[in-house]
């Protein structure tokens, strides 16, 4: 202690000791290896598979995933970069039903060209952010485009009225008759009373004829649902940023409709592209964290925000649409194209999209994220206390005693075990009910002080039953089947400890939990059918009641050590604040 070592000494050391002891390194070194590639080859696995499960599960009809860990990193997001679109356009008015030719629109139809500009020229959208197949529709009125147009919109009785011809699904001219005329009626009819939606109709003039294009469904937006989400976003610690194209008056409009800033809000910033552009790196370092919304922004001046935000140490998402994002998309930690009107280039290059381009949908993805992580931390726990107190216990006892309790099919199943089965219990455990706060650490202070104890009561136990439990136990051979069939049962009480890492409450909303209950049954049946097989070949010894009792005891006895442990943490915590602060907790 008085100098330092040198590796070369530890190592020789350390070679002393095992050239020494009273056993052979073989077998020390068959059961360490299987630990080992357990945890270095099993983890990676379980956890890939059960991303994939999970993603396949809560996205189902949703979003789609290119890459298989976007979700997980949604969990981690600190600012959301979005264009004014959607949600956040400043347009009143959404498009829910869609009819052209004498049919509605429904997923997977695509409408021809003639018929996509000629319905975007009366509703005044540009073709590029045209939102024309799928279920819903968000296809934006915007009235002063519109007035430039040389079309006709309004109610159906009075559109048809004028109406010669009408556009068919591909896209050709067809004379107008009577029939078509009532079927018009009727369905403007079902849509205004089945659907409660307003109706009306649009056309365009060809030379000297009207030709109907199509009836919309329109629906006002909910401005106080998107406002609700805003804040969801916050409550997940996700602040949003608006970065457009668009004027930054008509910007600052929506930033303060949608909660994103208040008009006595003197913290947030608010300015063009250019202005970011003519800062200096050290000025987009300072500010970068008050702005709010970017106005009359290029591309690349939303590729600047998001590297910037990135360097100062945020996780962004980037939700783009147009192809000229795509270098956003591909730059952010997660690039996400928002609906089925996002350009291909721009799906291609994005890691999760959301084909209804819904905001609530993006809070869906963060709150799924977020339990994943909860899940991958609930899951290590145990897996490291196996692989740790495997390791020690094995060791002690083969350099003590020369030999090791655990056979190498014990180790084996005790690692398939708690990777497999409890992968299944712990991975896909459901979301919380409310926001989820995260903790940056994988491996967090209260997992620490869980592994530390659980590693340590088994050790310890395990020990004194080798060393003092002769007399009760009888044999070595009998002792070593206790000791064994301790280690493995309290693994299994250790992964109802795993639930909740930091609660002493395990238990809750575990009723609800029925692949845990699946996962846990297995895991008894098994390792009573390993046990079974083992004594019928020989390679074990049948242990009486008594023995089994006994050793069901020890493993209960781990939930008393955790509860134990956090309810001391927890006083040391809070005789911490009450030293420190006037409050009493």
């Amino acid at each position: 202690m008085s100098e330092p070592t040198g590796i070369s000494s530890f190592s020789h050391t350390f070679g002393k000791i095992i050239k020494e002891s009273k056993y052979t390194t073989k077998a020390l070194t068959k059961l360490l290896s299987v630990s080992l590639v357990g945890l270095t080859e099993g983890v990676p696995f379980v956890v890939s598979l059960a991303i994939v499960n999970w993603n396949d599960e809560k996205l189902s009809g949703k979003a789609t995933e290119h890459d298989s860990h976007g979700v997980l990193r949604m969990a981690s997001v600190t600012k959301t970069c979005t264009d004014s679109f959607g949600e956040f356009s400043d347009d009143d008015t959404e498009v829910h039903k869609l009819f052209v030719g004498g049919e509605f629109i429904s997923e997977g139809r695509t409408l021809s060209p003639n018929v996509v500009e000629a319905l975007c020229d009366g509703t005044g959208t540009s073709k590029e952010n045209a939102y024309l197949h799928g279920d819903k529709y968000k296809l934006g009125l915007n009235k002063e485009r519109m007035k430039q147009m040389q079309h006709l919109n309004g109610p159906v009785s009075e559109v048809i009225s004028k109406c010669t011809h009408y556009y068919n699904i591909q896209g050709e001219q067809v004379s107008m008759n009577d029939t078509v005329r009532r079927d018009f009626h009727q369905t403007n009819d079902d849509i205004e009373c089945i659907h409660k939606l307003k109706t009306i109709a649009v056309a365009c003039k060809h030379t000297e004829d009207w030709v109907m294009v199509a009836l919309l469904g329109l629906k006002n937006k909910n401005k106080e649902a998107t406002k609700a989400e805003v804040k969801a976003c916050g409550e997940r610690g996700i602040e949003v940023i608006i970065v457009s194209s668009k004027k930054l008056p008509v910007l600052k409009e929506i930033s303060l409709q949608y909660g994103l800033t208040t008009n006595d809000d003197q913290q947030s910033l608010l300015l063009t592209g250019d202005d970011f552009r003519k800062y200096t790196d050290k000025e987009r370092l300072e500010n970068v964290d008050k702005i709010r919304v970017v106005g009359e922004a290029f591309s690349s001046d939303k590729l600047l925000v998001v590297e910037t935000l990135r360097e100062k140490g945020d996780e962004v998402a980037f939700l783009g649409r147009r192809t000229d994002e795509v270098p956003v998309l591909m730059g952010a930690d997660v690039g996400i194209a928002m609906g089925r009107q996002s350009s291909k280039k721009a799906i291609e290059s994005s890691d999760i999209i959301i084909w209804d381009g819904s905001f609530s949908d993006l809070i869906s993805i963060v709150d799924s994220g977020k339990c994943i992580y909860l899940n991958i931390q609930s899951f290590l726990q145990p897996v490291l206390i196996t692989t740790i107190s495997s390791f020690l216990i094995n060791f002690i006892q083969t350099a003590a005693w020369g030999d090791a309790c655990l056979t190498i099919a014990q180790t084996v199943w005790v690692n398939l075990g708690v990777l497999f089965l409890g992968g299944f219990a712990l991975l896909t455990k459901p979301s919380a009910d409310k926001p989820i706060s995260l903790v940056p650490a994988l491996i967090t202070a209260q997992m620490t002080r869980n592994i530390v104890l659980q590693v340590s009561y088994q050790v310890t136990c395990l020990v004194i039953i080798q060393t003092k439990g002769s007399r009760f136990v009888g044999s070595n051979e009998y002792m070593k089947a206790v000791v064994s069939n301790i280690f493995i049962i309290c693994q299994f009480f250790n992964l109802f400890n795993a639930r909740e890492p930091q609660k002493k409450n395990f238990f809750r909303y575990i009723y609800r939990h029925k692949k845990f209950w699946v996962a846990i049954t297995a895991f008894v049946v098994i390792h009573c059918s390993f046990v079974a097989v083992q004594d019928m070949f020989g390679y074990g010894i049948t242990m009486n009641w008594k023995l089994w009792a006994g050793c069901v005891l020890v493993g209960l006895l781990s939930w008393l050590v955790d509860w134990l442990g956090k309810c001391v943490s927890w006083f040391v915590i809070k005789k911490f604040l009450n030293r420190f602060s006037n409050t009493q907790y």
